[in-house]
């Protein structure tokens, strides 16, 4: 379970840097990358502390598509599992934003496996900016 969801952490990260810079097809088959990784009670907590569903996650996405430049990418770090049981994983990650500066934000993240076909899917984030260390 913990390969698993680091797997998709890093996985799922590099299809929205390549969303985002307009690399990948624009289709609905492309997208569906997205929108089958987030539960249908999908909530992510912005560093903002705006909460946003699935829905509203999938539209931000979709209209997003292409207005980062070849220069932008996406890293994971520091990936630490917090909780895990067969069906459950909590994991906390740092996603760094790199281009003309770079941005950092902790994310706690809790997945779920299902137990019949053994997908995994994203049902909670949290995001917290990372303030610049001196």
């Amino acid at each position: 379970m913990i390969d698993c969801c680091e797997r998709e952490v890093h996985e799922l990260h590099q299809f929205i840097e390549r969303w985002l810079k307009g690399q990948l097809e624009n289709t609905e088959l492309r997208f569906a990358r997205l929108e089958k990784s987030l539960s249908s009670e999908f909530i992510i907590v912005q560093p903002s502390g705006i909460a946003q569903d699935k829905q509203a996650v999938l539209r931000n996405f979709r209209t997003a598509y292409g207005t980062r430049d070849a220069l932008f990418s996406i890293e994971i770090r520091n990936f630490k599992p917090l909780l895990v049981t067969d069906s459950v994983c909590v994991a906390l990650y740092e996603e760094w934003h790199h281009g003309p500066e770079s941005k950092g934000r902790v994310s706690t993240a809790v997945f779920k496996r299902h137990c019949i076909d053994q997908n995994l899917e994203w049902v909670h984030v949290h995001e917290t900016i990372i303030e610049k260390r001196n």
